[in-house]
């Protein structure tokens, strides 16, 4: 099953609020601080490093047509700077380094135009302090229900009959997105589901939020919006309910290292 590390980073309160979309400058500068602390090669393009096979900034930034292993988990609009970073399958070997990188991205290098540094109230790995080289963690989820809520807590960016979905998903879309992320992360072929789940569908409240991003390696705006909401559901099948809790971790969709297809699963 998939392993996996939970880093989760707490700050000293800020005078400033952080912006609504928090995840996207986490993101941009976390890739310069971890390129300032994992790359020695500086004078050489990362696709024609002869060290791009062993170095995690390659893996998580440059390396094109590649389920990025990583994740951003924080949600929109929140009032504090605290947020969570998932490592997947072999990009939990390099903890020691996106530590070292988280901490230079917030106490030296900053976020922001302003470049506004922090002071750091924990670095945790799966409830542990990051002091040495720490186990990665098994999905094994604590419990099965058979009714499930499934929250959409940031904006779910996935295709339904190769569109943009703005309406509320299937679980059969919604457990396809499953298997699509976990086989990339596992480097399986991609597979879908033999099952075809079980269930009542109950309330469900979903709306489609804009948001936009730009980059500036592309020197552009990125069209990111999703849905949001909540669906219901009913005499849920084991199989399904474990596969939702799954996405818990993984997240679901495009552009989760952004923080984008955050889901929770409650009674």
């Amino acid at each position: 099953m998939l392993l996996f590390h939970k880093i989760d980073v707490l700050v000293m309160p800020t005078e400033h609020p952080p912006p609504f979309f928090l995840g996207s400058a986490l993101r941009g500068a976390f890739g310069h601080a971890l390129k300032h602390v994992a790359c020695t090669q500086t004078l050489q393009k990362c696709t024609q490093c002869a060290a791009s096979g062993q170095c995690v900034y390659f893996m998580f930034y440059e390396h094109k047509n590649f389920s990025h292993p990583y994740r951003f988990s924080k949600g929109l609009g929140e009032s504090h700077y605290d947020f969570s970073l998932y490592l997947f399958e072999e990009a939990c070997g390099y903890l020691p380094v996106v530590a070292k990188a988280l901490r230079y991205m917030l106490e030296v290098q900053g976020l922001h135009v302003g470049r506004e540094t922090f002071v750091l109230k924990s670095l945790t790995c799966n409830g542990i302090a990051i002091e040495k080289t720490l186990v990665p963690q098994s999905f094994i989820p604590d419990t099965v229900e058979s009714c499930a809520k499934v929250i959409f807590e940031t904006p779910l960016r996935i295709k339904s009959d190769g569109r943009l979905l703005s309406t509320k998903p299937t679980l059969e879309g919604l457990i396809a997105s499953v298997y699509h992320r976990l086989s990339e992360l596992k480097h399986f072929p991609t597979t879908k589901s033999l099952t075809k789940p079980r269930y009542v569908e109950g309330k469900t409240h979903i709306i489609f939020q804009d948001l936009t991003r730009f980059s500036n390696r592309q020197e552009a705006t990125m069209q990111l919006g999703g849905i949001t909401g909540f669906v219901e559901y009913e005499q849920l099948d084991e199989r399904s309910y474990m596969l939702l809790k799954l996405g818990e971790i993984m997240g679901l969709g495009k552009q989760t290292v952004f923080g984008l297809g955050e889901i929770r699963v409650s009674k």
